[in-house]
């Protein structure tokens, strides 16, 4: 694709509830109280060492920051991880890229194509998906979710192979057993998928709310799209947004005419779909790269107003109790240079949060990823440091720990270590034994 900044912006790791407290979960997510299990942060990405440590493509982190000891990640990988999901039992993470193939931590080779699931000890579960399956054909996953019986993987591909069905042609959007990674034909068989009518059709985000999968898309251009589910197809044009009933696997008209322009990430909370990206128009409304949709009527929130908006793209958002954290490549905010790269928004305005990130954020460069994990904010990209209220800039490249006001996290600074390339998702979790 031209434009590919969703793929390293922060998508939807796993059912909005599950992770960021969102919203309660569907399709039989887990409810399980995990309060004595460990909480922990998975992050992923194309790096190949994170600090001094030889720990490609994904680390897990303690509360504070510092690298959690017990997980001894992988020993390499062929391609990158875009994505990851927490699974609900709390036994590792579902990731999604351009790999190939994953030599785990006790180094076994398993050839893995765009989906894999590892374990909390490292190792990749061959019961998932087995040898030579997944994304074949060169796909590439760059988002999943997941629930106790399924997950549910976009991106850019057009078959999908397992032990029991082989080889299956189906585009973008595929849902399967969360134990077996067997493909689910209930949901999207032979010849379903995102029509390819404006060529390289990507889908980048998803979320899960209750009955309802929501997904964002980009392409290389905005001709309308058809979906087509059980072999019916949309009769409304799709347009960088839809939504998908997963009980009766059926589609929805209720999110178009959509976006005028791709969606890196979006998010479900309280009733609301908020999309982020590359567009000016939402529901026929202006709203300049980030809008908020009505889950019930499918109409913009006449409340929620950017003006303006960003200045640039926006990569990556995360909701929190105090307001919605926007991170990208934008030098301002409603034209306002204080907010560059990343603020926090309020969810009925979308309002600046004047305390957060005013004269603090990145230096040097552009935020691709935030999470909200342990009462903090985290962001990743590619800077080479972060500035605090006061202007003083911490030379530490490509990943951050934020305080409340958007500043670092002074603890964090004692003991930070950076990836060599910028990251991507994070993914918080509790962790079994």
């Amino acid at each position: 694709m031209g434009r590919e900044f969703g793929r390293i912006g922060l998508i939807l790791a796993a059912c909005a509830g599950a992770v960021f407290g969102l919203s309660r979960c569907g399709d039989g997510i887990s409810d399980r109280e995990p309060s004595r299990l460990p909480n922990r942060l998975y992050v992923v990405g194309p790096w190949s060492t994170w600090g001094t440590a030889n720990l490609p493509r994904i680390v897990r982190l303690l509360p504070s920051g510092a690298l959690d000891t017990a997980f001894p990640g992988i020993q390499s990988m062929i391609g990158s991880i875009f994505s990851a999901a927490a699974a609900p039992d709390h036994s590792g993470i579902y990731v999604v890229g351009s790999f190939t193939q994953i030599v785990d931590a006790e180094g076994t080779t398993t050839s893995a194509n765009g989906l894999a699931k590892i374990r909390n000890n490292g190792t990749v579960d061959t019961g998932f998906v087995g040898s030579g399956m997944g994304l074949t054909g060169g796909g590439q996953g760059f988002a999943v979710v997941a629930t106790d019986q399924h997950v549910y993987v976009g991106g850019s591909f057009s078959q999908y192979q397992d032990p029991v069905h082989g080889v299956t042609s189906i585009l973008g959007l595929v849902r399967v057993g969360a134990s077996d990674g067997v493909l689910d034909t209930s949901f999207t068989t032979g010849g379903d998928g995102l029509s390819q009518s404006g060529g390289d059709e990507a889908i980048h985000a998803l979320a899960l709310d209750g009955d309802f999968l929501y997904a964002g898309y980009q392409a290389t251009d905005n001709t309308p799209d058809t979906f087509t589910i059980q072999g019916v197809s949309s009769a409304a044009a799709v347009n960088k947004i839809f939504r998908i009933n997963v009980a009766n696997s059926t589609y929805s008209s209720l999110l178009q005419p959509g976006v005028n322009g791709d969606v890196a990430s979006l998010i479900v909370s309280d009733g609301r779909l908020v999309v982020a990206g590359e567009f000016s128009l939402c529901q026929v409304q202006a709203r300049v790269r980030i809008c908020s949709i009505s889950t019930t009527s499918g109409a913009a929130d006449p409340s929620f107003l950017p003006g303006a908006g960003p200045a640039a793209t926006v990569e990556s958002i995360v909701s929190t109790a105090a307001g919605i954290v926007v991170g990208g490549i934008f030098s301002d905010y409603r034209g306002n240079a204080a907010f560059a790269q990343i603020v926090r928004l309020d969810p009925a305005s979308a309002d600046p949060d004047a305390g957060f990130a005013n004269t603090a954020g990145p230096v040097g460069g552009n935020v691709f990823s935030v999470a909200s994990f342990d009462g903090a904010i985290w962001a990743g990209g590619a800077f080479s440091g972060w500035a605090d209220s006061g202007a003083v800039t911490h030379s530490v490249p490509n990943f951050m720990k934020l305080s409340d006001d958007g500043g670092p996290d002074t603890e964090y600074l004692t003991l930070a270590k950076s990836p060599d390339l910028p990251p991507g998702p994070m993914v918080p979790a509790y962790v079994a034994p």
